[in-house]
């Protein structure tokens, strides 16, 4: 899993496209909290649309960053409106199951 996130990473660097992205946020890998900081930092070159900001708030849920987590999701709602999205579905919160952040 560690070579897949690396991997994944590297590629994303060398050609950015959305389908990358957000296979990186399903990459569990060894640490979320440092995947979070990398997927942040492509914020700076680019801006946040809804795969980035789902791929966001996918690691910061994993990382345990939850205001983190419920920003990135508020900041998807109003990008991309959805029923999806509303309800924290596909980042694992489950919103429609009553999670602490929704």
């Amino acid at each position: 899993v560690h070579e897949a996130e690396r991997l994944t990473r590297k590629f994303i660097e060398a050609a950015w496209t959305p389908a990358l992205v957000a296979l990186y946020g399903d990459i569990p890998g060894r640490d979320a909290a440092r995947q979070l900081t990398t997927a942040e930092q492509w914020a700076l070159k680019r801006e946040p649309d809804a795969v980035m900001l789902t791929t966001f708030a996918k690691l910061a849920v994993r990382a345990q960053h939850w205001l983190k987590a419920q920003r990135y999701l508020n900041q998807l709602v109003r990008t991309a409106p959805s029923a999806e999205a509303r309800h924290g579905r596909g980042i694992g919160l489950g919103c429609d199951r009553g999670h602490a952040l929704c």
